[in-house]
């Protein structure tokens, strides 16, 4: 994945809370098996991408999704990022009542899913804006 400058410069590749290390472990989660972990931590990384490089308002990840629809990159429009933020949301809160159709999925088809919203999540990376980070 690239970095934009402007997006790696706010980031530390060291720190142990950073864009850099949950993109790793969420990379490490799909290669060891657990792809709700991977889930949950691509959730983190695209609220913290419309928080901090795209200036998207809103006071939870749905609206924060919502209002920015009009400048997301193509790779990654609003219902994929509202898909992933569901499906993440269903993990965390082991709400039965809303988990997606892909917690159903078998593991294969998982996997795919998983790799999916992972290149969602770059387009969204590699596309932020440069003038709201500055």
């Amino acid at each position: 994945m690239l970095f934009p400058r402007h997006v790696a410069a706010r980031q530390t590749q060291d720190g142990k809370l950073s864009i850099y290390q949950n993109l790793r472990q969420a990379h490490e989660a799909v290669v060891f098996g657990a792809p709700f972990a991977a889930l949950v931590l691509l959730r983190s990384i695209v609220e913290v991408v419309l928080r901090d490089h795209d200036g998207a308002n809103g006071n939870d990840l749905s609206e924060r999704i919502s209002n920015s629809k009009k400048m997301l990159p193509r790779g990654a429009n609003e219902a994929a990022l509202h898909h992933l933020r569901k499906i993440a949301n269903a993990i965390v809160h082991l709400d039965a009542e809303h988990d997606e159709a892909l917690l159903k999925l078998e593991p294969s088809q998982m996997e795919k899913e998983v790799l999916s919203l992972l290149r969602v999540v770059r387009a969204l990376i590699e596309g932020a804006p440069q003038w709201r980070s500055r």
